[in-house]
């Protein structure tokens, strides 16, 4: 069994509320994205074993540059007209994103 100090289980429950609100923000966050135009698809990967960096991958395809642009803008707008600034609330939880976009650069063989 693991020794408790005085503040520990208080620790533990901040962190499990931060679990929480987090994946609070990503649902919101997915919810959002899905209404802008262009918006093809999303997945959403939890690592389950490996020494990965990132325990969570989620991608997001859309229908064109442009619609990757204009969902860019609208995110930025979105986060700008409710005062959600994405860089202090990562770094409060300590989320360490890595953020790109990428192209498909060729098709799986079927």
């Amino acid at each position: 069994m693991r020794e408790r100090g005085p503040f520990r289980a208080a620790d533990d429950v901040v962190r499990a509320l931060s679990l929480t609100f987090e994946q609070h923000v990503r649902l919101a966050t997915q919810r959002f994205l899905r209404t802008l135009q262009g918006f093809v698809k999303d997945a959403l990967f939890e690592q389950v074993s490996g020494p990965g960096t990132f325990n969570v991958v989620t991608l997001v395809e859309w229908e064109s540059a442009d619609a990757v642009e204009a969902a860019r803008k609208a995110a930025t707008a979105k986060c700008e007209e409710t005062g959600f600034i994405p860089q202090e609330f990562s770094a409060r939880l300590g989320i360490e994103a890595d953020v790109a976009t990428s192209l498909e650069t060729r098709q799986a063989a079927p």
